[in-house]
């Protein structure tokens, strides 16, 4: 069986809803939690060898979230995991369905004010 591939770059404006809770609140350092839904719009998509555009993927789709923070002075990291809850897109390919859900692994370093 031969298969092709390519990588696809997609953009996306993405507005999480998250509740957080600090679980860890001293004065210099403070760990938190956070989770909530996650709800992300297609802005676009780049170039590729498949010939797929925006007009192949769902315009919107939701994920949930979650995640660990830790704030030590003006320093700020987090850790967080979006899970996909519906299909970017869903194809019939000789009489197989084929879709994809986005799981999201983020890091992120940050500077408080």
């Amino acid at each position: 069986m031969t298969g092709t591939s390519d990588e696809v770059k997609a953009n996306h404006l993405n507005i999480p809803v998250l509740i957080g809770v600090k679980i860890l609140p001293l004065k210099v350092v403070v760990l938190r939690i956070n989770a909530g839904p996650s709800f992300s719009y297609l802005l676009s998509v780049g170039e590729n060898d498949l010939n797929l555009t925006k007009d192949d993927y769902k315009d919107t789709v939701w994920g949930l979230q979650a995640g660990l923070g830790l704030d030590v002075l003006f320093l700020s990291f987090e850790i967080s995991y979006e899970f996909g809850l519906t299909n970017y897109f869903e194809y019939e390919i000789l009489e197989n369905i084929v879709s994809s859900k986005a799981n999201i692994l983020r890091v992120n370093l940050g500077l408080r004010f």
